[in-house]
């Protein structure tokens, strides 16, 4: 951790402790002590570095106690009037070398002076349980000779330093808090009308598995700022119950427009001829779907249960853009003086803006990495714009409400088969889901 990074970490632990019983005199006490030993006749600092405290107890492993306590000695060394505190980048991959020149019994091993630069000291020190507390030990050795200068020793409480471990996890995230997430989960949608459902027709309501994705900033412990982005597909009307007699967007769809024309079946190549009753008596399969790509910038205020586990509730604005798509299973396609059934799509796009809400767990197994369980809830209202549709099936384009196709007997896509004229917001655009997804944090 370099001086620029330390900075804020240590200024929000030091300031987060300061009116309750914790460990920041005791540190200072720590390295008083260790400062005595070099004190006598000094008339300048001498430049020290700290390295991370090593956890001995699983305890103090699993709650960060060492790395915390670090941050507090560093904070110490900055005040002190014996030592100045130097930038310990680059110190972890000398450890080893450090350690076995310490472990040398012939004294004759030698360290690398330049991998501390300016340092002539370092403190390092480690945390193990004692009679159920914690027993915090350092010392001062010479970096050029490995020799131990001074050691000392406290027992703190269990529980202060469990906290003050708490604290420095939190402050870790924070202070690298722009995380990356993705989101999964199963979605259940409905169809909602702004009109009286058509009598034929049937609310379609779909299980897909949809999610998106994530940036996040921890503005502080309980404030977190999220830019999402949803993305969702789904069915929102269906007809079955109607036939192509009764459909009333189709104007050149009658009996006497079929009556000279003749079928070709064109899986077999057969043609058959006075087809227009069988046509019109023909079932219709139609549906109108949607896909929509939501960004989303959402606060959130958090509330942090354990050191690992923290809970967020939060709602913004929303933007994006919503396609439509009208499929015909099998419509009656012209072709010259024969007609023949096949699938055909049409589709439209416009922006949207709305708003989403959302809520959700934060496990964090890791530092940097966290298991995240929520739910999302997205609206969305389309903008007037283009209001042209473009057949995915063939080259038509309809751009106003008085085009109609040339292949599909007079089709009006500006018209639902029962007759009721096209509007963005005949379908509400609404989704909700639960998801499960992951957070890693840089």
């Amino acid at each position: 951790m370099n001086k620029r990074n330390l900075l804020p970490v240590m200024i929000a632990m030091v300031c987060a402790f300061a009116t309750a019983q914790v460990p920041s005199r005791d540190a200072s006490l720590l390295v008083d002590s260790l400062a005595r030993a070099i004190a006598d006749g000094q008339l300048s600092r001498r430049p020290v570095a700290v390295l991370e405290f090593r956890n001995v107890s699983p305890l103090a492993e699993r709650n960060l106690v060492g790395q915390a306590f670090s941050v507090l000695v560093e904070a110490a060394v900055t005040d002190s009037l014996v030592f100045t505190l130097v930038d310990r980048r680059n110190l972890e991959k000398y450890l080893e070398e450090i350690e076995l020149a310490m472990m040398d019994p012939t004294g004759s091993a030698q360290l690398d002076a330049g991998m501390f630069i300016e340092a002539e000291y370092f403190i390092d020190g480690a945390i193990a349980e004692e009679a159920g507390d914690f027993r915090v030990s350092a010392r001062l050795v010479r970096t050029d000779t490995a020799e131990v200068i001074a050691e000392t020793s406290t027992l703190l409480p269990a529980d202060t330093l469990i906290s003050l471990g708490e604290s420095y996890s939190y402050q870790f995230v924070s202070a690298n808090g722009i995380g990356l997430g993705l989101r999964l989960g199963p979605t259940r949608f409905a169809a909602l009308f702004g009109s009286e459902p058509v009598p034929v027709g049937q609310d379609q309501s779909v299980y897909v598995m949809m999610g998106g994705a994530g940036v996040s900033y921890r503005l502080s412990r309980s404030l977190k700022l999220g830019f999402g982005l949803d993305l969702d597909k789904h069915d929102v009307y269906n007809i079955q119950d109607m036939t192509f007699g009764d459909v009333q967007n189709m104007e050149y769809l009658t009996f006497v427009d079929l009556d000279e024309m003749d079928y070709i079946d064109r899986k077999t190549g057969e043609i058959t001829a006075d087809i227009g009753e069988v046509v019109l008596a023909d079932r219709v399969n139609y549906t109108v779907s949607t896909l929509i790509a939501a960004g989303s910038l959402v606060i959130s205020p958090v509330i942090n249960i354990s050191r690992s586990l923290n809970l967020s509730v939060g709602a913004g604005p929303a933007f994006g853009s919503v396609v439509y798509t009208q499929t015909w299973d099998q419509i009656p396609i012209r072709s010259g003086d024969y007609v023949y059934m096949n699938r055909k799509e049409i589709e439209r796009s416009t922006g949207a803006l709305g708003a989403t809400a959302e809520a959700g767990l934060e496990w964090f197994v890791l530092p940097r990495f966290a298991l995240t369980l929520g739910a999302r809830f997205s609206w969305v209202y389309p903008l007037t714009g283009y209001e042209g549709w473009t057949s995915l099936s063939d080259n038509e384009s309809y751009y106003t409400s008085d085009d109609r196709s040339t292949l599909s007997f007079g089709l009006n896509p500006f018209m639902l088969p029962d007759g009721t004229p096209w509007t963005d917001t005949l379908f509400q655009t609404w989704w909700a889901y639960a998801f499960a997804g992951a957070t890693f944090y840089f």
